[in-house]
């Protein structure tokens, strides 16, 4: 199972290659992460488009809990040089908890364990 991040819901979006197996195999979204790719959306190309993906990903959701919102707190203040955003640390907290890969293509991951990067 992997726990995809907004990187690499873009990145599927645009046909990379490099993500083209994601949708192949099993994976989940955190809802912090599917609010934040809708933001994007909305923004470009536009607010119909975002409520369509929005949709699409909709079943691939899952909630995330306070539990791992504190978890994404400490873990982004343990690495605050790093400048993390707080959406990426909350998908990397509800992957460890819920033992999934991290699939991200942002470098701030490159190496961090249970991160599947994908450039």
């Amino acid at each position: 199972m992997r726990c995809l991040d907004t990187y690499a819901l873009m990145e599927m979006l645009e046909n990379k290659p490099g993500y083209a197996h994601i949708t192949k195999e099993e994976f989940v979204i955190p809802d912090s992460t599917l609010a934040e790719f809708y933001s994007l959306m909305c923004k470009k190309p536009n607010e119909k488009t975002a409520r369509y993906w929005l949709e699409r990903f909709r079943p691939y959701s899952r909630p995330v809990s306070l539990d791992i919102w504190i978890a994404a707190v400490r873990y982004r203040a343990a690495r605050r040089p790093a400048n993390l955003s707080l959406f990426d640390c909350i998908g990397y907290a509800f992957s460890q908890v819920n033992k999934c890969k991290f699939v991200t293509g942002d470098r701030e991951f490159y190496g961090v364990e249970g991160v599947e990067y994908i450039k």
